[in-house]
């Protein structure tokens, strides 16, 4: 019913607080994303500065659907609660953690080890899939992001192009030496700057 009901939100949680410095754009803001789910942005602190007092005021606030946050290149590089302590804060409070992780496919573990909730990541950036995403994290918020196929993500649905090109994907990362990427990349990038 409650999918069916998306994104009218009468009646259920839905303010997602996120630190003012994750406040990004992706080639659309990220704000914008969490309205299309019928949620209402929170958005905690100033661009360079949000502090842990400033979360928990807006967890006490209540009627918090989850709590945000953005690992990426993209988000100000200083002032702002670190993931661990996010979670702590958070969970004590009793409210998810989803984590908007686009480019850390390397990282998903790390990312889930710190107790998230739920870790987003892309298909098509450092997996090199086809156009999707990866969801993971809690079975049942999982389960629940899966449930969209029936309501407001059916018109983003992917294909079953994209879920076998993830799927493939995951399976190679899984075999990959990552210390022997990393240096792989470390010397293209080398070999282009010695070029410049």
């Amino acid at each position: 019913a409650k999918v069916l009901q998306l994104p009218d939100t009468d009646e259920m949680p839905n303010r997602v607080i996120i630190q003012k410095g994750h406040c990004i754009n992706y080639g659309a803001p990220i704000t914008q994303a969490i309205r299309l789910a019928g949620a209402e942005p929170v958005e905690v602190g100033t661009v360079g500065r949000c502090t842990p007092e400033e979360l928990q005021h807006e967890l006490d606030k209540g009627n918090v659907a989850a709590l945000l946050a953005v690992e990426s290149h993209h988000t100000v590089p200083f002032g702002w609660v670190k993931l661990q302590e996010v979670v702590t804060i958070s969970h004590d409070a009793g409210v998810p953690v989803i984590v908007d992780g686009a480019a850390q496919d390397h990282r998903i573990k790390e990312l889930i080890d710190f107790g998230s909730d739920l870790v987003i990541t892309s298909a098509h950036k450092y997996l090199c899939s086809t156009t999707g995403g990866v969801v993971a994290g809690r079975k049942d918020l999982v389960d629940a992001v899966y449930l969209q196929n029936r309501g407001i993500g059916r018109g983003m649905k992917a294909g079953k192009e994209a879920i076998f090109g993830a799927m493939s994907a995951l399976e190679y990362r899984m075999q990959e030496d990552i210390a022997a990427w990393t240096a792989e990349q470390d010397r293209k990038v080398r070999l282009i700057l010695d070029r410049l």
